[in-house]
């Protein structure tokens, strides 16, 4: 069980990251459309774990090493190619807009200079991704608790006494981009830090735990954003917005939050990169790779945060829904040749009798 939650923090790390913490994304993808998506924080939780189950078990079961041979064998070479173009880039916008939040919140929690701030962000990545695969998953299971904590107390604390009346109508489309674009850089994940999980059982445990965890946290900040009043969607950081209004500790104690989670992002994407720069890169080593990722990462932190989630981000989304989709059609495939195999089974033993 260890094993399982272990690495459900680490994938849930992936996900809580600076566009997610602080409520950017969800009020993007779904506070937008009213009470009414709440059926989409519902529908995209189911799909994450859903997503994880299957990807591990192909990954576990044909025993695929790289997300290039995992898209390769539901699509070409030309395709997978330029899918590991589009990933491969996301998880350097990711790990770049994660040191870009976290230094964003030092120079303002503590008067720094930004230069100061991604500096320090990325020495903490270095030494973390240094140690690879155990070096994130130790991190991710140390921080990850503190950030579910945190946004589920602040969830509680912030909630009014407004009521919320639940409306249906199809968010399906939001949801399956914002799942679509998270996706991108959790398969190249996955197929990094598999070495732990044994067994089915492990998988499914992996899977619960992530489900459950990632509509609990999409749920606490969904209802915050949508009893509060809806000027706050335009901040930067709604979440810290309205935190704000309880005094200066519940914003350097939700700052905490969001600080561990554009690190645990950051240590995700790091490692998905990095896992490849260490196979297809020669005459070099983990250290060596660490090193060039965030010098250049420092570089890129100059660009700036609202503008990676409000155009990068869902950009990358539309681009991967392609490889989402491809996924899902295979997970299909492969539940229907599971349905006629048992069926075959079962018709040939009743003919037996």
């Amino acid at each position: 069980m260890k094993n399982a939650i272990k690495t459900a923090f680490c994938i849930l790390g992936a996900i809580i990251g600076a566009g997610f913490a602080t409520g950017k994304e969800i009020s993007s993808f779904f506070v937008r459309f009213g009470t009414k998506s709440f059926f989409g924080i519902v529908l995209s939780s189911l799909m994450f774990g859903m997503y994880v189950f299957f990807v591990i078990s192909k990954i576990k079961e044909e025993k695929i090493p790289t997300p290039f041979e995992y898209i390769k064998g539901i699509s070409n070479t030309f395709f997978s190619k330029i899918s590991m173009i589009v990933t491969y880039l996301f998880l350097f916008v990711s790990f770049s807009v994660m040191i870009t939040g976290g230094a964003s919140l030092l120079s303002e929690f503590f008067n720094a200079t930004h230069f100061v701030s991604s500096l320090i962000v990325c020495l903490i990545c270095f030494f973390v991704l240094v140690f690879g695969k155990s070096g994130v998953l130790n991190a991710s299971f140390i921080l990850t608790p503190f950030m579910i904590l945190g946004i589920v107390i602040h969830g509680i604390v912030t909630a009014k006494e407004r009521a919320v009346f639940l409306s249906f109508d199809n968010t399906l489309t939001s949801s399956v981009v914002y799942v679509s674009y998270n996706t991108l850089p959790l398969l190249t994940l996955l197929c990094a830090i598999l070495g732990d999980l044994k067994s089915e059982k492990e998988i499914k445990k992996t899977a619960y735990v992530l489900t459950f965890l990632i509509f609990v946290l999409m749920f606490c900040l969904w209802y915050v954003l949508i009893v509060n009043d809806f000027g706050y969607l335009t901040y930067d950081m709604p979440i810290v917005k309205i935190v704000e209004k309880y005094g200066i500790y519940p914003k350097m104690l939700y700052g905490i939050v969001l600080f561990f989670s554009m690190l645990t992002t950051a240590f995700s994407s790091g490692i998905g990169l990095l896992d490849i720069m260490n196979k297809k890169i020669k005459n070099t080593n983990n250290t060596v790779n660490t090193l060039v990722l965030c010098v250049f990462s420092f570089f890129m932190s100059y660009i700036g945060f609202s503008g990676f989630i409000n155009y990068v981000y869902p950009l990358f989304g539309y681009l991967g829904l392609s490889i989402f989709l491809l996924i899902i059609l295979d997970i299909l495939r492969k539940i229907k040749k599971k349905y006629e195999n048992e069926r075959k089974t079962y018709l040939f033993s009743k003919n037996d009798k």
